[in-house]
């Protein structure tokens, strides 16, 4: 009897839509932001695949999709998303420059040692990545510790090289003014030749717009409620996972 109740329960799913909720902080304000992932209807109620999305809608979540079907992006507009621009720049670590003063910098693993550096919003952010296989490393400047940026990312194989591709940095000006010389230290230290990061506007990447070998891609996404001041990055996402 119970295995034909567990076949009947199944049976009735008709539906999925995933969601990574998070709390994120900008401007001293608090935003619950509510990523979405994955959306699944059997082909004979999709016509009504809009009521998976309707309890969403009632809350005040900023809501995000980075990787809409062309398909549901008319669908999303419908319920008031707007379709924003999200570009993907990939770059080659290896310059010149990055061969001068890259031992300045210095690259760690370890929380222990670098803890204490961290707001207690990225010491969150480190806790709730704790378990995933992603990269939690900490870049500092040897002479100046105040100089540094706390990191999530992930090594990305591609069909014939690896990326490091980034998910989030706390404070992307500090690695643009210094790519030319970390880019050599993060190649040697995670043996990749490229890395990468999605960004909606230029002063929220990491990774600097002049580097000699560039390539920008971009692609539609879709954002609810975003606010003005939010600072875009990819954690809590399928991006991560």
């Amino acid at each position: 009897l119970s295995v034909l109740t567990t076949r009947l329960i199944l049976a009735s799913i008709i539906g999925f839509l995933g969601t990574m909720i998070s709390l994120q902080t900008a401007s001293n304000k608090n935003y619950k932001l509510c990523n979405l992932h994955t959306w699944i209807v059997d082909e004979k109620y999709r016509l009504n695949s809009y009521l998976l999305l309707l309890p969403l809608l009632e809350l005040s979540y900023v809501i995000t999709t980075f990787t809409p079907l062309k398909t549901l992006i008319g669908l999303y507009e419908k319920f008031g998303f707007k379709k924003v621009k999200m570009n993907y720049r990939m770059v080659f670590l290896f310059n010149f420059l990055s061969a001068i003063n890259f031992k300045k910098f210095s690259i760690e693993l370890d929380y222990n040692s670098f803890s204490r550096y961290l707001s207690d919003e990225e010491d969150q952010i480190y806790k709730d990545h704790k378990n995933l296989s992603c990269l939690k490393f900490f870049i500092t400047d040897k002479f100046n510790t105040n100089k540094n940026s706390f990191v999530i990312a992930l090594i990305k194989k591609k069909k014939i090289f690896s990326s490091l591709d980034l998910i989030y940095a706390s404070n992307p000006k500090f690695l643009r003014d210094n790519w030319s010389y970390l880019s050599l230290s993060m190649a040697f230290k995670f043996k990749v030749f490229f890395a990468g990061q999605n960004f909606i506007n230029e002063n929220e990447i990491a990774i600097p717009n002049n580097v000699l070998i560039a390539k920008d891609f971009c692609k539609d996404i879709c954002v609810k409620n975003l606010p003005a001041e939010y600072k875009f990055d990819t954690l809590y996402s399928e991006f991560v996972y």
